[in-house]
């Protein structure tokens, strides 16, 4: 799953969620590529979309 595929799996999630949903989850199978990298990339993805709100620590 690439950035593009990601940001997608977003759009989908948040399109089957109703406003009673407090929490969801996107599993992500990290094959052949650095932890780091992938984990970087979510971040970035997530914090670029645009229903983002704020990051909690």
């Amino acid at each position: 799953m690439g950035p593009k595929a990601f940001g997608e799996a977003i759009d989908q999630r948040l399109g089957y969620t109703t406003w009673r949903d407090r929490k969801t989850a996107i599993l992500v199978f990290n094959r052949g590529t650095e932890t780091s990298t992938v984990l970087t990339g979510i971040d970035t993805v997530a914090k670029a979309h645009g229903n983002f709100k704020r990051a909690v620590a």
